[in-house]
């Protein structure tokens, strides 16, 4: 993974990928950098990845920070439910 970022730094899915890695190693500091990559490459993630916020959610969580991860996961609902209304207003228009 760390090959792939070298190769292409600025691809937020490779940083996203590698935090979710360190997650499941319990390296929540370096989920928490790649997180923080992965926006510095792409800044519309922080608000359309689904992905990113249950990760960041998760990140908060084991560090005890209750508070920011609930805040986190509201926020991962209203994106959900928006790329909902998205998919059925297109599956409506077929």
């Amino acid at each position: 993974m760390h090959k792939c970022i070298d190769l292409a730094p600025a691809y937020a899915a490779a940083h996203l990928l590698l935090a979710q890695i360190a997650l499941t190693q319990d390296n929540f500091s370096m989920a928490s950098q790649s997180l923080e990559q992965a926006v510095s490459s792409d800044f519309d993630l922080a608000k359309t990845s689904v992905a990113y916020k249950i990760i960041k959610a998760k990140v908060h969580f084991a560090l005890d920070q209750h508070d920011e991860a609930l805040e986190v996961l509201l926020h991962t609902e209203e994106i959900a439910f928006c790329l909902a209304t998205v998919l059925l207003e297109r599956i409506q228009e077929n």
